[in-house]
């Protein structure tokens, strides 16, 4: 109403002076009794918030009105400004809609340019105004605003809420609610507010305002909507003849890509589907002609080619890709095809509507998000990959990003988990006047140069030119293209001075080797020709008496050395020696500078080095963490720390103590004498091993396992998960089906002829050296399957018995020409999933899982299949004269074989 008065007003008089002629006038000027006009032709517009303006056919009060845009909604400006009856007349484009109407009054304007919202939108300067306000939604898929400014639409975990933004105060309404039919969550929502859901035999379209439902298209099968292109005018759905591209006019598929692709995005301009397939590699789908016209292999290098591609963004503009796996980042330009940067990060993306920023969340394990308060979102820089900012979001985890159309809003949600009992939350984030206190500013990384591998040098250390080549060039300044001062043979140690210089796709460091200085390239696209050696630090000290930590930090996990010796324990501080020939000596403590503890642990040969991985087992650490740390026993110093800027998931030295073997995305060897990086493999793995002569190293990835040569640093054979699954013999029942199990377990033979292994709900054993399989067993019935469960596989001694937990502990026969013949059942109170043999094979050590709380630690008497005793506890081993160490948070007992207890140390 105010503005009608307005007009009223405004009308009368104007019947008390002259009719002012029509003016065409230059944009920036102003019209008599109007304020400044801010808009010109070509810029986006839209009305202010409230009233609707009114659109007539030409730039007078007298001329016909032909319709109006709602208040929030955009527009585009076609001509103007026009000065008529004492007001502003443009001429725009509201979704078709062609005519004219009025900026504003006087006072007030009615009608905003686009642009005078950035400085709402989400930068790295303004980050700490940010603050976030809960919103009652726990899981929440997608948040969506129609063109028009009037509808906010929520998928949410209940179903599709609808919130009128015409009416500020009012609530989402619920107007769908899901049934029990999980295809009704596949749903597409236009700009211009069209909603889809499939189902079977049809595509039904729902009504914003009211919830009503009607048929859009008929379909020959289930038929998911995926998304709309930005002008509502095509649409993208999977069916069973494979990826279809809808006119959404005439409500027919236009043309059908068969394979089994995976659609991600639209381009900004609708020309192009980003798609990914089996292979790994990602095509973009040219909408108008139908084809392909680029396709981008993910780097085997960059990642596991087994891992998961979780998500794709473009950029605003359409000319870069953000493609998120599970283990980095990668930030593709699309104009050249080439790969910008690898980015630290995990499944969720969102650029900045102008696409200067990227926020991706972390990639965080169950550890790090059950002991969490907030979670990370990262913030980079799209053009360069730096990163520049971090928001800490309130929750364990970002599981949902995503910004409005205009940048002035973020949503974020944290989907909560049922068995940590943690209930969700939804996000929106707005400009505030005040700091939250909850982002925290961030200097750029400096040890990533987009189109380059992250760097694993550091400056004032050393590092190493792969001795598998001639020669590298030492340059004057950091590019090509600069003046030569030397080369560097294969193999040499330079001295790291600065660095690095990101130029043409690389990182360069300034060296000084061999009399020579100057700098190198550390490498080119996805290979390194610099390896790092390690880094000698000072022994770091605790601060403060050490014995004031002894039981205050959880034990994580123990190691025996092999002469029987040393028990390691480690906790939060760090790790703890102690004499198992003089428990009452007091322990020394290897301090590793807070959390969290570190989960590998493992001696050399000779008992006089320990390697620690801080990070192990998938747990993120800080990066003054990172690595893998090589004490001295004896004197409980510090050798060295090997950089590998990567979490470290297991450790193992070699039979003569001159290699240590750590695995994390990148399986690399160390010469523990010499401190340097000696060879790489190329794959991610979770457990390693060598066998008893050294000669090969295994590696057990998630669905493949392979046998190394060590000294040509080359596979000798990969072993990998049979697919498809087995057939049953009464498959199928009602449709059921085994799901795939990742290649977790896997056990070397004594003699390192034989590997066991499990995955995908068969034991498999294969020859060691000639890497063929030999036999496998697994349930053939759908009873059998059902309680078949292995969690860990181990040899005895003499390599006559393997032992599979799970379900129950197993032991299977190995000396008949067909091994793997059960020879007993071992029926326990609960699941286990840990087995270990005692030095003399009498007796099986076994973690038995009673509840998410509890567990125990049992052994059993071998021939007679007997319970001997049973402890609390999450871990254990064997000491190499027999006895038993148990371990949990709190504590460590040493127990006799027939467990009597001989001393009780903490962590």
């Amino acid at each position: 109403m105010r503005r009608f008065w307005l007009i009223i007003g405004l009308w009368l008089a104007v019947l008390m002076m002259p009719m002012a002629s029509l003016v065409a006038q230059e944009g920036g000027t102003t019209c008599p009794g109007a304020l400044p006009s801010r808009l010109a032709p070509g810029v986006q517009a839209r009305v202010t918030p409230g009233d609707p303006n009114n659109v007539r056919a030409e730039p007078a009060r007298s001329a016909a009105s032909t319709g109006s845009i709602p208040g929030g909604a955009g527009f585009t400006v076609l001509d103007g400004p026009v000065c008529a009856d004492g007001f502003t007349w443009w001429q725009v484009d509201y979704n078709g809609l062609i005519g004219w109407t009025v900026e504003g009054t006087a006072d007030a304007y009615w009608l905003e340019p686009i642009a005078t919202l950035a400085e709402n939108a989400i930068t790295a300067a303004n980050l700490a105004q940010l603050t976030p306000r809960a919103i009652d939604f726990s899981r929440v898929r997608s948040v969506n605003f129609t063109a028009d400014g009037r509808w906010q639409i929520f998928s949410e975990n209940d179903g599709l809420w609808v919130k009128d933004l015409g009416q500020p105060d009012s609530f989402a309404n619920l107007i769908y609610p899901w049934e029990d039919s999980w295809w009704q969550r596949f749903t597409a929502i236009a700009p211009d507010g069209t909603i889809l859901i499939g189902l079977r035999g049809e595509l039904l379209q729902i009504d914003p305002a009211s919830g009503a439902t009607s048929q859009w298209a008929t379909v020959e099968s289930g038929e998911w909507p995926l998304f709309f292109s930005a002008d509502s005018r095509l649409l993208v759905t999977r069916g069973v003849a494979g990826l279809e591209l809808w006119d959404v006019a005439s409500r027919s598929v236009r043309f059908t890509t068969p394979g089994d692709y995976t659609a991600w995005a639209f381009s900004p301009d609708g020309r192009f589907v980003a798609i990914s397939d089996a292979q790994n590699r990602i095509h973009l789908w040219n909408t108008q002609t139908d084809e392909f016209d680029l396709s981008l292999r993910l780097s085997e290098t960059s990642y596991n080619t087994q891992t998961n591609l979780y998500n794709m963004q473009f950029s605003p503009d359409g000319s870069r890709l953000a493609v998120a796996t599970s283990n980095a980042i990668l930030l593709f330009d699309l104009v050249t095809g080439s790969k910008l940067a690898v980015l630290e990060g995990g499944s969720r993306l969102a650029f900045t509507p102008d696409g200067s920023l990227l926020l991706a969340n972390e990639n965080r394990d169950w550890y790090t998000e059950l002991n969490a308060e907030t979670a990370p979102i990262q913030v980079w820089e799209a053009r360069t990959g730096q990163k520049v900012a971090v928001i800490d979001q309130p929750g364990a985890r970002v599981d949902f990003l995503q910004f409005s159309p205009d940048g002035a809003r973020l949503y974020t949600a944290d989907y909560g988990d049922s068995s940590q009992d943690r209930e969700g939350a939804f996000f929106e984030w707005t400009i505030g006047p005040e700091a939250s206190g909850l982002v925290q500013q961030v200097e750029p990384r400096t040890d990533s140069c987009p189109g380059f591998l992250a760097s694993r040098l550091v400056a004032d250390g050393r590092a190493r030119v792969r001795p598998d080549l001639t020669a590298v060039n030492l340059r004057a300044q950091p590019t090509s293209g600069s003046t030569q001062v030397g080369q560097v043979t294969g193999g040499t140690f330079v001295d790291v001075v600065q660095g690095p210089s990101c130029t043409l796709g690389t990182a360069w460091w300034q060296v000084s080797a061999e009399g020579q200085t100057g700098w190198l390239a550390e490498g080119q696209a996805d290979a390194y020709w610099l390896l790092p050696v390690g880094i000698v630090v000072e022994t770091p000290a605790y601060p403060g008496d050490p014995l004031a930590a002894l039981g205050q930090g959880e034990i994580a996990a123990t190691a025996i050395s092999p002469d029987g010796a040393i028990l390691a324990v480690s906790s939060t501080p760090g790790v703890w020696l102690y004499d198992l020939n003089d428990l009452d000596a007091t322990p020394r403590l290897l301090y590793l500078d807070g959390q969290p503890p570190a989960y590998g642990l493992v001696f050399s040969p000779d008992s006089t080095q320990l390697a620690v991985a801080a990070g192990s087992s998938g747990h993120w650490i800080p990066e003054r963490l990172q690595g893998t740390w090589l004490w001295d026993v004896a004197t409980a110093t510090l050798i060295t720390r090997f950089q590998n800027n990567e979490m470290v998931g297991s450790l193992a030295f070699n039979p003569a103590g001159t290699l240590l073997a750590s695995a994390g995305a990148s399986t690399l060897l160390w010469d523990v004498q010499e401190g340097y990086e000696s060879g790489q493999f190329t794959d991610g793995a979770l457990d390693l091993a060598f066998s008893p002569d050294g000669r090969i190293l295994v590696s057990v990835a998630a669905w493949s396992c392979t046998l190394w040569n060590v000294e040509r640093r080359a596979p000798i054979s990969t072993f990998w998960i049979p697919m498809p699954t087995p057939t049953w013999s009464i498959f199928p029942i009602g449709g059921y089906e085994p799901n795939p199990i990742p290649f977790d377990y896997a056990a070397l033979s004594p003699d390192g002829q034989m590997l066991a292994s499990y995955g995908n709900g068969r034991i498999q054993l294969w020859n060691g050296a000639a890497g063929n399989l030999q036999t496998e067993i697994y349930p053939t019935t759908l009873t059998e399957y059902e309680s078949w469960d292995v969690s860990d596989l181990a040899f005895n001694p003499d390599g006559t018995l393997l032992a599979s937990s799970g379900d129950k502990l197993r032991l299977w026969d190995m000396t008949f020409s067909h091994p793997l013949v059960l020879q007993a059942e071992i029926v326990t109170a609960a699941r286990t999933n840990f087995a270990a043999f005692s030095p003399d094979g009498g007796q099986l050590l076994a973690r038995v899982v009673v509840s998410q709380d509890e567990s125990r630690m049992e052994v059993w008497d071998v021939a007679a299949q007997e319970q001997v005793w049973s402890v609390p506890g999450i871990g254990g081993q064997f000491t190499p004269d027999g006895r038993i160490v148990t371990f949990t948070q709190e504590s460590v007992e040493i127990r006799t074989a027939a467990g009597e207890l001989e001393a009780q140390v903490q962590g």
